[in-house]
């Protein structure tokens, strides 16, 4: 089965589309190597390049602290640590209970990290972390 004249309401090209998609999974994933490490310069620095990396949608999402993005956004800029690492957590679990959702007023599935690895153990499944990102 092929699929062809999918267009994006964003304008952007497929090959755009994907570099702005890996970009925003390289972000996420220098989050959360931050956060694991208890680096909270570090962790502030990636979450607040991640915000300017999202689409607007998703912005929103991380600005409004009743969502999990959120949430995390106003523990780091506190320089609450342990409060981000919880809200990370949280972050992660509403992923878990979206991964196959994909509506575009969820605004938890906005940055949410979905399994893209081969599982297998090896370091190349760079612990799992990837990217969901809808907008």
């Amino acid at each position: 089965m092929s699929v062809s004249g999918i267009s994006s309401s964003s304008g952007l090209a497929s090959a755009d589309w994907q570099s702005k998609f890996q970009q925003v999974k390289a972000d996420y994933s220098s989050l959360a190597d931050a956060l694991q490490s208890g680096n909270l310069s570090d962790a502030q620095q990636a979450f607040s390049t991640l915000q300017k990396d999202l689409p607007p949608r998703a912005q929103a999402a991380a600005a409004d602290s009743s969502t999990p993005l959120g949430a995390l956004g106003s523990a780091l800029q506190s320089g609450d640590l342990a409060g981000a690492q919880k809200a990370f957590a949280a972050l992660q679990q509403a992923r878990q209970g979206h991964h196959h959702h994909h509506a575009a007023a969820d605004s938890t599935a906005v940055a949410s990290p979905a399994s893209t690895g081969n599982n297998d153990g090896d370091a190349d499944d760079s612990t799992g972390r990837s990217l969901n990102a809808v907008a």
